[in-house]
């Protein structure tokens, strides 16, 4: 299948020319471990439960993983809901449009900012970033994780998506994962980050990669450290911390780990100077 993956590697920030899908995929028991950044391949045939894991039935709709799991929402209470894993997700859950509509997300975090949340093959979309309660999967729960509700009508997270929360690497770095799609069975193993807490927003930039290979703001938070320091939309980003950094993913780290002032050169309205962003949780 030939896919643009152009709209990836903006929203990524490096290149991208291959995805690994259900068909590579249901040939043989795939470990991801992602605290030792591998990926390993087994023979089908091996059928071991792997020591300190959690186990999940899984079931495949359009060859995509939904498993069962649990949130709990401040105010709303524990509910059951229908996961769909995603492994090039960045993010650690995203409510379809659906789903936000059903639960009543909209209104409970009504003071949220509606946001662009990412994009990728099926275009951009768009809602609002919150943090709930707990997240649970595979007998694991993870605590106060940062949850996208997603605004958009259409795509895999809109309004007539059949199941309820995209689940993607920010959670999923949090386990050794064992695919075994030969027996229908999905294996969640705790690895060192999983105590880690989920961290938000810092600096209000949401930023892509062009053509170029340059660092743009696509869009700013309002009031948020980087709208206090005068960037607007269209602006590079140059280095970060007096660093020129290789990739979005190492960006977008980086800003994550920040306590208190960050330095950014920047290039907007033609000139180059340098700002320094009072960062701060924006997702409470």
């Amino acid at each position: 299948i030939i896919l643009p993956l152009a709209p990836l590697t903006a929203m990524e920030g490096r290149p991208l020319e291959t995805v690994l899908g259900y068909d590579f995929l249901r040939r043989y028991r795939v470990e991801i471990d992602y605290a030792a950044g591998r990926l390993r391949l087994f023979s089908p045939s091996i059928d071991a439960v792997p020591s300190g894991a959690g186990e999940l039935p899984v079931e495949f709709v359009q060859n995509t993983p939904r498993v069962k799991g649990k949130v709990e929402i401040e105010g709303i209470g524990t509910r059951d809901v229908t996961m769909m894993l995603d492994t090039g997700a960045t993010t650690a859950a995203t409510f379809t449009s659906r789903a936000v509509g059903e639960m009543g997300l909209n209104e409970k975090f009504k003071h949220a900012p509606e946001l662009v949340l990412g994009g990728g093959v099926g275009g951009q979309t768009t809602g609002r970033r919150v943090r709930i309660a707990s997240l649970e999967l595979g007998g694991a729960r993870l605590e106060r994780p940062v949850a996208n509700l997603d605004a958009t009508a259409g795509g895999a997270t809109g309004r007539q998506a059949s199941y309820d929360v995209l689940v993607g690497g920010e959670t999923l770095r949090r386990f050794t994962v064992t695919l075994d799609y030969a027996r229908k069975r999905i294996f969640f193993k705790p690895n060192s980050a999983f105590a880690e807490p989920f961290v938000g927003d810092k600096t209000g930039l949401m930023l892509a990669m062009n053509v170029q290979g340059a660092f743009v703001v696509k869009q700013i938070v309002p009031g948020s450290p980087a709208a206090e320091a005068g960037i607007e939309p269209g602006t590079v980003v140059l280095s970060v911390e007096g660093r020129q950094l290789p990739s979005l993913e190492v960006v977008r780290r980086v800003f994550r780990a920040a306590k208190g002032d960050l330095r950014l050169k920047i290039r907007q309205g033609g000139a180059e100077r340098e700002v320094v962003l009072k960062t701060r949780e924006l997702v409470p």
